[in-house]
């Protein structure tokens, strides 16, 4: 019997407990018919990752070591272990972030889910910290592509279709990602909502897979908020709504906020002078942000140079 070839994707960056938990639960998996490859993407943690991995996995087939040689963000890290997968010959790729834990049966489900050509599929993904709360069950993005999900803890049965999809987990076929590598220009967040509006632009559909489950320890209620999350997260969304936005609303959304912009930045700047210093720093974050826009700078952000 040939096996299927699954070649898994994880990009750890500062964090080799994590991934030795999500590659643990990776092999304990049913892998009856199935050729599993786990390839470990260093994201140049400078750290013991790199050592640690190549003591517990010097003499393993299963898994895979890259350690890259500076780090290039979110997409650039994971486009390197596809191009890996795609050059030994994969025929799905499942990019998983490292910090999961997977259920036995979750790639089994995975595959049965893949019933049509030109689809990628999620997960359900679960809270790692309370085990029967899914996380993302209720995708919505409006005219705006300001993009949200809803917690939820009743079990789906059947798959369904969302307009967008989390870059926790995104199965497919070799050939979607050949034609579709992570667009690496965001370095950081929202960069898995660039990726599903330019499959949906491709006509892929965007599926997950009711009873294919995964759980994240990151939770999304976490509301802190750094200076340069805000940074990658605004001037991001600048960049994919510039893009991919319809009109008439990417009108509306450009005339609203180049009149709210200036206008945010300056009370949060007279909030910072009044209230608390934080938030001058957020905005002059936001400032890089939209200036960096304007400029047309896209990728890692160079904090020296600011």
């Amino acid at each position: 019997m040939q096996l299927i070839k699954v070649y898994v994707i994880l990009l750890n960056y500062k964090a080799p407990n994590d991934t030795i938990e999500c590659v643990d639960s990776l092999k304990k998996m049913n892998l009856c018919g199935i050729d599993l490859k786990i390839v470990i993407v260093d994201n140049f943690s400078q750290d013991d990752s790199c050592t640690i991995f190549n003591k517990l996995y010097e003499n393993d087939r299963t898994v895979n070591l890259i350690f890259n040689s500076e780090n290039n963000g979110y997409a650039a890290g994971n486009n390197i272990g596809i191009k890996y997968a795609l050059n030994n010959n994969a025929e799905y790729i499942w990019v998983l972030n490292n910090d999961t834990v997977v259920d036995k049966n979750c790639l089994k489900e995975l595959l049965k889910s893949y019933n049509e050509t030109n689809i990628m599929l999620g997960a359900s993904v679960y809270d790692y910290y309370n085990k029967d709360v899914i996380m993302y069950d209720t995708y919505e993005l409006d005219n705006f592509l300001n993009f949200k999900c809803s917690k939820s803890d009743k079990i789906r049965q059947e798959d369904y279709e969302v307009p967008w999809l989390s870059g926790c987990s995104l199965f497919g076929r070799s050939g979607i990602f050949r034609d579709n590598l992570i667009d690496e220009r965001y370095f950081l967040y929202v960069e898995d909502l660039a990726y599903s509006l330019e499959l949906k632009k491709k006509n892929v559909k965007l599926i997950v897979s009711a009873k294919a489950k995964v759980w994240h320890k990151e939770s999304i209620s976490t509301q802190n908020l750094s200076n340069i999350k805000l940074y990658y997260q605004w001037r991001n969304k600048l960049f994919v709504s510039q893009k991919y936005m319809k009109f008439p609303y990417k009108i509306i959304f450009w005339l609203h906020n180049f009149f709210v912009i200036p206008i945010r930045i300056l009370r949060r700047y007279c909030k910072g002078m009044l209230v608390n210093k934080k938030y001058i720093d957020y905005a002059i974050y936001e400032w890089f942000a939209f200036r960096d826009f304007i400029m047309g700078r896209d990728g890692k952000f160079e904090e020296k140079n600011n």
